[in-house]
């Protein structure tokens, strides 16, 4: 690895050393007990383990997308399995541990820029194993009319421990729908932790849906940071759907003036599911709109949380927030 690369992974081991997992003691986590995860002795994947067919994949994936599809197993890149990198000339989907390899500067200016991993543990913990995962780059002034699917294959007989990353670019005057998809397959334990950073550049206009439909096994935990900049728009969607113990933590940085964000989610839990999700909207300059809805449906003895904090800077005259 880089210089750059080396040192942001160093980053990463420091702060989960000095973080640890987080308990019930902190406010930030008083409802969710990671104690399952932590108890539990995974195996980090690695890019031979589980082989999936492509009838596999054409089973689970939604086949509108077929013609944009990613696919990564427990966080590793299958080309053989995906579309084309490129896509119309415009859109590029590209491989992380490829970039580290053959292009690392390209990664700098953004790879690790925009999570917190000083009060992010599994984030941390992400970036101190960083290997793979998914480089979106929407250029400047492209207009994408399909969605690009990623999808992250959870596999794997034994106790699994899969980190996807995902970074996404959206060059100024931009349009695209990225849609970011974790499935599993077989009925082992996995814990998938998830760390996805996003910016939007002036004017640009980006949809991002999160789908998390695993097994009732999987320990899912997610962190999405985005950074939003003049006159752009994003709109996320949540949607939660499996698990057993899940923790979904999004947070958006209004950095510049007119910059919109929308974030929506819904979660579905049943059995003994906790679903927690916690988001954070940053307005840091003028001019600014944020909405957040989200709802959740619970039956027999799951657990649903929601937290929601909106922070208005100092500076920040003519701000329009909304939460519901």
């Amino acid at each position: 690895d880089s210089a750059f690369l080396r040192g942001l992974r160093e980053e990463g081991r420091s702060q989960f050393a000095s973080l640890g997992f987080p308990t019930t003691r902190m406010e930030e986590w008083r409802y969710t007990n990671v104690g399952p995860i932590a108890a539990t002795d995974f195996r980090l994947a690695d890019r031979e383990h589980a082989p999936i067919p492509r009838t596999v994949v054409e089973e689970i994936a939604f086949p509108v997308f077929a013609c944009s599809l990613f696919v990564f197993v427990n966080g590793h890149f299958r080309p053989e399995l995906s579309s084309s990198p490129i896509l119309s000339g415009e859109l590029r989907v590209e491989s992380l541990a490829r970039l580290r390899s053959e292009s690392p500067a390209a990664l700098e200016p953004h790879l690790g820029r925009y999570t917190e991993q000083k009060s992010h543990a599994f984030a941390a913990l992400n970036t101190a194993l960083l290997d793979d995962g998914a480089v979106v780059t929407i250029p400047r002034g492209a207009r994408l009319e399909n969605p690009v699917h990623l999808v992250f294959i959870s596999n794997g007989e034994t106790a699994t421990l899969s980190q996807p990353r995902v970074l996404v670019v959206a060059e100024e005057n931009s349009r695209a729908v990225v849609i970011q998809d974790h499935v599993s397959v077989g009925e082992g334990v996995r814990f998938t932790n998830s760390v996805t950073e996003v910016v939007t550049r002036a004017n640009a206009d980006l949809d991002l849906v999160i789908l998390q439909r695993e097994n009732d096994l999987t320990h899912h935990v997610s962190n999405l940071a985005a950074r939003l900049e003049r006159d752009s728009r994003l709109k996320t969607h949540t949607v939660t759907l499996g698990g057993s113990l899940v923790r979904n933590d999004l947070g958006a940085l209004l950095a510049d003036e007119g910059a919109e964000c929308t974030l929506n989610g819904v979660f579905l839990g049943r059995g003994r599911q906790l679903i927690d999700n916690h988001t954070l909207v940053d307005h840091a300059a003028p001019h600014c709109t944020s909405r957040e809805l989200y709802k959740g449906i619970l039956s027999g003895k799951s657990k649903g949380v929601f937290r929601g904090r909106v922070i208005v800077r100092r500076d920040a005259q003519k701000t329009n927030a909304d939460q519901s």
